[in-house]
Order: C-alpha cells, then structure tokens, then sequence
C-alpha cells in the first residue's frame, strides 16, 4: 500500500529548490489538466493540496 505524505507548497519548495510561485503555478495547471491528487517525487508519495 503506497503512504502518501501530506506535504505544503513551502515544503516544496525547499525540496525542489525552486520559486514557491513556479510551484504553484505548475501544481495548479496540473490539477486542472488532469485532475490529480497524489504525485511521485524521488520515490515518495505526495499529497497535492489546493493552492
């Protein structure tokens, strides 16, 4: 069973090293494009929250 981690915008952030607002922006448009709430990031499950 895969464990999804709860995870904020800021965490993101800090993971990625990138603009919090690129994150957004990137997360929203994949939302909306395919309607996902859970995605894979170096082998960890994450919970897409609203943003």
């Amino acid at each position: 069973m895969d464990h999804y981690t709860p995870i904020s915008s800021g965490q993101l952030s800090e993971d990625l090293n990138l603009p919090i607002r690129t994150i957004r922006r990137n997360l929203q448009s994949l939302r909306k494009s395919k309607q996902i709430k859970y995605f894979k990031l170096y082998g960890n499950y994450y919970y897409l929250p609203d943003l």
